[in-house]
């Protein structure tokens, strides 16, 4: 009798375990659904830049997060709203050159920086450019480029970077939502670039 009750109790918790991940995992949707729609409403770049960096922590755990954007030539990127990290990074524009850190070698390749081990690295990374030097206290962090839609002719148009301070690194389904979040970040720039154009020709053109 006590190993029948033993094992029903087993099993009522194991249930109320899956019940617990089945909710958490409809909340982070949610949160994750509601990321998209915000940055798609709307139209001017800091805005933009304002929902990503405030609505990625509702739906992937993080410590940290950052966005910066290239100039029009691809010659400079800038921090542009940013939150956790301490010291906060430079608002002042670095090269993008590959001595400058990983936001500018993520931009250069158009690639994902995936560093899980720095908890165990010697040697802190640079991030924000050789001017403000390494960054210290993440076990973990994620650099991903912002690419124009398309496909055709991609340009990079900026950066995203989560970090955490400790545990493990982030895993398959977090870089998912967070790369389909930044497709639609992308197109959500590119409309604010053209938004600005038209804004600023609207007051100096009196056409």
């Amino acid at each position: 009798l006590a190993g029948d009750i033993a094992d029903f109790v087993a099993r009522l918790i194991a249930r109320a375990v899956d019940l617990s991940a089945i909710r958490e995992g409809m909340r982070e949707n949610h949160a994750f659904y509601e990321a998209c729609r915000e940055v798609s409403r709307h139209v001017k770049i800091e805005d933009i830049a304002n929902a990503v960096v405030s609505s990625a922590g509702e739906f992937v755990s993080l410590d940290a997060c950052a966005l910066a954007l290239c100039d029009d030539d691809a010659a400079q990127i800038k921090v542009v709203c940013s939150s956790g990290f301490d010291p906060e990074p430079p608002d002042t524009p670095f090269p993008i050159e590959h001595t400058e850190g990983l936001l500018a070698q993520s931009v250069r390749h158009q690639t994902l920086i995936d560093r899980p081990d720095l908890a165990h690295s010697h040697h802190p990374p640079l991030l924000f450019g050789q001017r403000a030097g390494a960054i210290k206290g993440f076990s973990s962090l994620l650099v991903l480029p912002i690419l124009t839609p398309g496909g055709v002719d991609t340009k990079t148009l900026g950066t995203l970077v989560v970090a955490r301070r400790t545990g493990e690194g982030f895993d398959q389904e977090d870089i998912d939502r967070l790369q389909v979040l930044l497709h639609q970040v992308g197109a959500a720039l590119c409309n604010g670039r053209l938004f600005s154009e038209h804004e600023t020709r609207s007051i100096t053109d009196g056409m």
